[in-house]
């Protein structure tokens, strides 16, 4: 029989396929950009994510993967790893788009609806490509579930960039001394699957 819990263990098995594997030794771009302590719990307590995630999840992955699909045979090249030693530990990244003759990195981002203005943690990730991709210039692409699409012209800021490696140092830090970061408040606590351990006292 067919039922729903059927359908979100396809989505399981598929996350489960893509699930990324952590090393001390490698600090990933996109957990220093966003909520520390997440990246936190996601290496010291991994767990499933819920069954609606997965499925957002899978169908943002699948946006990604059809535009990469058409524009790597228009000089694109998809999934561009970029690394950048600090320390003990190599940061990390994968750019969803960069053309090396125009010297062009994207990222690709899709929500439920259009950000009024970009996320502080979205821009850190792109600019941090930018950086180790030494690129002219970068774009965040918002591409919303209703159709519509946003796009945002990025140039380097190293400031921003100074500031992603402290938090990859404050990350690398907690996790080695397993200390929980601080709080970092925002709209995506609540679909975080690890905030009811966040808001407890201890």
């Amino acid at each position: 029989m067919l039922t729903a819990e059927t359908v979100y263990g396809w989505f399981r098995e598929l996350v489960e396929k893509r699930r990324r594997v952590y090393s001390l030794d490698r600090i990933h771009v996109s957990e220093a950009a966003g909520c520390l302590r997440r990246a936190y719990y996601e290496r010291t307590w991994p767990r499933p994510a819920l069954d609606p995630s997965n499925v957002v999840m899978l169908i943002g992955n699948g946006v990604h993967e059809k535009l990469q699909e058409l524009l790597t045979g228009k000089g694109w090249l998809v999934e561009v790893e970029a690394r950048y030693r600090v320390g003990e530990f190599w940061l990390v990244g994968h750019a969803d788009l960069y053309h090396p003759d125009e010297g062009v990195v994207v990222e690709l981002k899709t929500t439920n609806k259009l950000p009024v203005e970009p996320y502080r943690s979205h821009l850190l990730q792109l600019n941090a490509y930018t950086y180790m991709l030494r690129a002219k210039r970068g774009y965040l692409v918002y591409i919303a579930r209703s159709g519509e699409v946003k796009v945002y012209r990025h140039s380097l800021d190293k400031g921003m960039w100074s500031q992603l490696v402290k938090r990859a140092i404050k990350l690398h830090k907690a996790i080695t001394t397993r200390t929980k970061p601080p709080r970092e408040p925002g709209p995506w606590c609540t679909h975080c699957p690890y905030k009811w351990q966040c808001l407890a006292k201890r």
